[in-house]
């Protein structure tokens, strides 16, 4: 009689946990680690988290991936596979200025630990490696090394500012020419050396007050010259700095 209470038992507890929901394989609490894959891109990571059975299982867990390449498109995906079931690839987003945008180029970085968390729509970027230029009022406690921009040498027609394109530019004169103000408001700084064949620098578009407005051009070969301009509401000024 024992036994066969002890088999009932038995029976009822095997039906009970059959019958039981299945209960999710990790919590928001933990930290899951995703490996890339075979068949991962930049833009298209496949990670394996080994003990998910389901989208559910990851929800808001964060996931921690190590990228062999740095994504070269605003566009990412992430698919996760337990080893045996490759699930539904979805987007990766980050976070700017309350929404969900596109990462930018370079926010998983080759060779640098980023870490994602699905929301149940697509994965949220905790880390991005970039700063994000449409979020206002972000606390900056390191600095940038700054690659300068060359312009080549410029010998006639009109160049126009670009203060987008880098902070730092520079040009070799090497005939007149006109340097027009930018289109976009902006600040940046072009240093101008000139060559053997130097010519005039004429502005075009800036208001200026010519008791403002630093020191005066030359022609004279090697001579350099800091050409800071900064434009505000559509108003261009700029100053210029002799550096002999």
């Amino acid at each position: 009689m024992r036994r066969l209470a002890t088999l009932i038992l038995a029976l009822w507890l095997v039906i009970g946990a059959l019958a039981a929901p299945a209960r999710a394989q990790l919590s928001a609490a933990d930290t899951a680690a995703g490996a890339p894959q075979a068949g991962s891109t930049a833009n298209a990571l496949i990670l394996l988290v080994g003990v998910v059975r389901s989208m559910n299982d990851l929800l808001y867990v964060p996931v921690r991936l190590l990228p062999s390449s740095t994504n070269t498109s605003a566009t990412v995906t992430v698919a996760i596979t337990n080893g045996a079931t490759t699930f539904t690839a979805y987007a990766v987003k980050r976070a700017s200025g309350g929404l969900l945008v596109n990462p930018a180029v370079g926010d998983l970085g080759a060779g640098v630990v980023a870490e994602i968390v699905w929301d149940g729509t697509e994965f949220v970027l905790v880390n991005p490696a970039t700063l994000s230029l449409a979020l206002a009022d972000q606390t900056v406690s390191g600095g940038a090394n700054v690659t300068s921009l060359s312009l080549g040498t410029v010998s006639t027609g009109s160049l126009t500012v670009d203060c987008g394109a880098r902070p730092l530019q520079y040009l070799t004169n090497g005939g007149s020419f006109t340097l027009v103000a930018p289109a976009h408001d902006g600040s940046c700084i072009i240093q101008v050396t000139n060559n053997a064949s130097a010519g005039t620098i004429s502005f075009s578009g800036f208001t200026v007050n010519s008791s403002y407005t630093g020191g005066a051009l030359n022609t004279t070969n090697t001579n350099k010259f800091m050409i800071s301009i900064t434009e505000v509401n559509g108003s261009a000024t700029y100053v210029t700095i002799p550096q002999q």
